[in-house]
């Protein structure tokens, strides 16, 4: 285990260190810090959901609902839609899982939830990707602040639109390109 390394070392409890004090480069608080800040940003996220809906939301919602008269008729159109090829399948899905739980909450709730997900999760990538970039918490924590409270990114993440899922994949990526060099 880590602290009998540093017991072995002369570092560990007789000196009253902790883990976290050992840590001279601030990975540990940096990720911390991260993960804190993106639980904040879905609080944040959860509180602010949209109550009146665009058309586009109304229409996503429409098609995870499959609502007879708002939907597309065809498979092709209403599963997957061109400009948004797999939001409806997750929709779909996530509120399949939701219901799971029993949560008897509307589809525009869930999906709400699920941009709001996906948006805490790119906070989160975003962050832990500038941490292994460089170690200024200013960047750190200021990058991902800033977009979290971005007019784009909350907008998006508060909302019933495409965007936040794909924006979550590509930070996925981006930072698994990072973690592998």
């Amino acid at each position: 285990s880590i602290m009998s390394e540093l017991d072995q070392q002369g570092m560990g409890e007789d000196r009253g260190l902790t883990v976290i004090d050992q840590d001279p480069t601030g990975k540990i608080r940096d990720r911390a810090a991260i993960f804190l800040l993106s639980i904040c940003v879905f609080l944040v996220y959860t509180l602010t959901f949209c109550k009146s809906h665009s058309w586009d939301a109304i229409a996503y919602t429409a098609r995870v609902d499959a609502h007879p008269l708002l939907s597309d008729v065809y498979l092709s159109t209403s599963l997957f839609h061109p400009h948004h090829l797999l939001y409806v399948v997750f929709g779909k899905a996530f509120a399949a899982f939701v219901g799971l739980f029993g949560e008897g909450r509307d589809t525009f709730w869930t999906l709400q939830m699920g941009n709001a997900i996906f948006g805490s999760l790119t906070i989160l990538l975003v962050g832990l990707t500038l941490g292994r970039s460089t170690r200024n918490p200013l960047i750190v924590l200021g990058v991902p602040a800033g977009l979290a409270f971005s007019n784009a990114m909350w907008t998006f993440a508060v909302e019933v639109e495409v965007m936040m899922p794909a924006i979550a994949l590509l930070s996925a990526g981006v930072y698994s390109i990072n973690r592998s060099s």
